[in-house]
Protein backbone atom coordinates (compact mmCIF):
# COMPACT_ATOMS: atom_id res chain seq x y z
CA UNK A 1 0.00 0.00 0.00
CA UNK A 2 1.31 3.43 -0.86
CA UNK A 3 0.02 6.98 -0.75
CA UNK A 4 0.62 9.66 -3.35
CA UNK A 5 1.22 12.58 -0.99
CA UNK A 6 1.15 13.47 2.68
CA UNK A 7 1.27 16.99 4.16
CA UNK A 8 2.29 18.91 1.03
CA UNK A 9 1.40 19.23 -2.63
CA UNK A 10 4.11 17.42 -4.59
CA UNK A 11 5.07 16.54 -8.16
CA UNK A 12 2.54 13.68 -8.16
CA UNK A 13 -0.63 15.06 -6.57
CA UNK A 14 -2.31 17.80 -4.63
CA UNK A 15 -2.60 17.37 -0.90
CA UNK A 16 -5.57 18.12 1.34
CA UNK A 17 -3.19 20.26 3.43
CA UNK A 18 -1.40 21.80 0.44
CA UNK A 19 -1.50 25.28 -0.99
CA UNK A 20 -3.01 24.44 -4.39
CA UNK A 21 -4.93 21.25 -3.63
CA UNK A 22 -4.71 20.26 -7.30
CA UNK A 23 -5.53 16.85 -8.70
CA UNK A 24 -3.09 14.31 -10.09
CA UNK A 25 -0.34 15.74 -12.25
CA UNK A 26 0.75 14.15 -15.52
CA UNK A 27 3.50 12.42 -13.56
CA UNK A 28 0.92 11.43 -10.95
CA UNK A 29 -1.20 9.73 -13.60
CA UNK A 30 1.86 7.79 -14.76
CA UNK A 31 2.74 6.83 -11.18
CA UNK A 32 -0.87 5.74 -10.60
CA UNK A 33 -0.78 3.47 -13.67
CA UNK A 34 2.53 1.91 -12.61
CA UNK A 35 1.25 1.31 -9.09
CA UNK A 36 -1.81 -0.47 -10.49
CA UNK A 37 0.37 -2.52 -12.88
CA UNK A 38 2.53 -3.67 -9.97
CA UNK A 39 -0.43 -4.52 -7.73
CA UNK A 40 0.25 -1.74 -5.25
CA UNK A 41 -2.85 -0.75 -3.29
CA UNK A 42 -3.32 3.02 -3.49
CA UNK A 43 -3.99 4.89 -0.25
CA UNK A 44 -6.16 8.00 -0.65
CA UNK A 45 -5.12 9.36 2.74
CA UNK A 46 -4.19 13.07 2.67
CA UNK A 47 -4.97 13.55 -1.03
CA UNK A 48 -6.84 16.69 -2.06
CA UNK A 49 -10.48 16.25 -3.08
CA UNK A 50 -9.45 16.85 -6.72
CA UNK A 51 -6.74 14.18 -6.53
CA UNK A 52 -9.13 11.74 -4.86
CA UNK A 53 -11.67 12.30 -7.62
CA UNK A 54 -8.95 11.82 -10.27
CA UNK A 55 -7.91 8.49 -8.72
CA UNK A 56 -11.52 7.34 -8.36
CA UNK A 57 -12.28 8.21 -11.99
CA UNK A 58 -9.40 5.98 -13.19
CA UNK A 59 -9.70 3.17 -10.67
CA UNK A 60 -10.78 -0.35 -11.50
CA UNK A 61 -9.21 -2.17 -8.54
CA UNK A 62 -9.69 -1.99 -4.77
CA UNK A 63 -7.88 0.75 -2.89
CA UNK A 64 -7.55 1.89 0.70
CA UNK A 65 -8.16 4.99 2.72
CA UNK A 66 -5.86 4.43 5.69
CA UNK A 67 -7.46 7.21 7.73
CA UNK A 68 -10.19 9.73 7.10
CA UNK A 69 -13.30 11.31 8.52
CA UNK A 70 -16.81 11.92 7.23
CA UNK A 71 -17.77 15.29 5.71
CA UNK A 72 -21.44 14.66 6.49
CA UNK A 73 -20.78 14.46 10.23
CA UNK A 74 -17.85 16.94 10.41
CA UNK A 75 -16.39 19.21 7.75
CA UNK A 76 -12.67 18.53 7.67
CA UNK A 77 -9.81 18.87 5.24
CA UNK A 78 -9.19 15.11 4.93
CA UNK A 79 -12.79 14.00 5.42
CA UNK A 80 -14.55 12.30 2.52
CA UNK A 81 -17.87 13.19 0.91
CA UNK A 82 -20.76 10.77 0.45
CA UNK A 83 -20.03 10.59 -3.29
CA UNK A 84 -16.41 9.64 -2.60
CA UNK A 85 -17.44 6.94 -0.10
CA UNK A 86 -19.91 5.50 -2.62
CA UNK A 87 -17.32 5.42 -5.41
CA UNK A 88 -14.79 3.80 -3.08
CA UNK A 89 -17.37 1.16 -2.12
CA UNK A 90 -17.93 0.29 -5.80
CA UNK A 91 -14.38 -1.11 -5.84
CA UNK A 92 -14.78 -3.17 -2.66
CA UNK A 93 -12.15 -1.09 -0.94
CA UNK A 94 -11.10 -0.56 2.69
CA UNK A 95 -11.83 2.63 4.63
CA UNK A 96 -10.25 3.43 7.98
CA UNK A 97 -11.99 6.11 10.00
CA UNK A 98 -9.74 8.21 12.19
CA UNK A 99 -10.13 8.54 15.92
CA UNK A 100 -8.76 12.00 16.65
CA UNK A 101 -10.20 15.47 17.20
CA UNK A 102 -9.68 17.05 13.79
CA UNK A 103 -11.99 14.62 12.03
CA UNK A 104 -14.75 15.31 14.58
CA UNK A 105 -16.44 18.34 16.10
CA UNK A 106 -16.35 16.79 19.56
CA UNK A 107 -14.05 14.50 21.45
CA UNK A 108 -14.43 10.78 20.74
CA UNK A 109 -16.08 8.29 21.23
CA UNK A 110 -19.60 9.66 20.51
CA UNK A 111 -18.70 11.43 17.23
CA UNK A 112 -16.68 8.41 16.13
CA UNK A 113 -19.70 6.19 16.70
CA UNK A 114 -21.89 8.67 14.79
CA UNK A 115 -19.45 8.79 11.83
CA UNK A 116 -18.96 5.03 11.79
CA UNK A 117 -22.69 4.39 11.89
CA UNK A 118 -23.26 6.89 9.10
CA UNK A 119 -20.68 5.25 6.82
CA UNK A 120 -21.98 1.75 7.63
CA UNK A 121 -25.48 2.81 6.57
CA UNK A 122 -24.18 4.64 3.48
CA UNK A 123 -21.94 1.93 2.04
CA UNK A 124 -22.38 -1.13 4.25
CA UNK A 125 -19.85 -3.27 6.05
CA UNK A 126 -17.98 -6.36 4.96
Amino acid sequence: MMGLTHFFDNEVAGCAHGLNKDGLTLLGRQVFKRMVQHGIVIDLGHLSPSAINDVLSMLSKPLAVSHTGVQRTCLGVINLTDAQFLKIAENVSVVGLGYWGRVFFDRPPKPFIRATSYVAILIGVA
